[in-house]
């Protein structure tokens, strides 16, 4: 998963993959790290997927922007468009089961 640095460019919808997961944490949230780790096993493992970090600490304009006012919080493009957004407490294989989903879809009509 890319940590996003200033100077970089948050551009979900100009992603060359399909699905673009951003996850919004900050350096002193032990879920966040949590999640920071397991996200990217689980990206590892999907090279289809884009992943990016965002540390709100560096970027609380963008945090605004997007809408996430707590951590962590996870948002997932799928073809540039939002389809699923978590924040707080929620279950991340319950997430990544959605995401899961659409990685499916998207097989599925290629092959055809």
């Amino acid at each position: 998963m890319k940590i996003l640095k200033p100077g970089d460019t948050f551009s979900p919808s100009s992603s060359e993959k399909s699905i673009y997961i951003v996850q919004f944490g900050s350096q002193n949230c032990l879920p966040c790290i949590s999640l920071h780790q397991k996200l990217d096993q689980w990206l590892s493992d999907h090279p289809q997927v884009y992943g990016i970090y965002v540390p709100i600490e560096k970027f609380p304009e963008l945090a605004a922007s997007q809408g996430i006012f707590t951590v962590p919080s996870i948002l997932v493009y799928v073809e540039g468009k939002k389809a699923l957004q978590e924040s707080g407490y929620f279950s991340l294989n319950s997430l990544l089961t959605k995401i899961q989903r659409y990685l499916d879809l998207f097989d599925h009509t290629l092959i055809k």
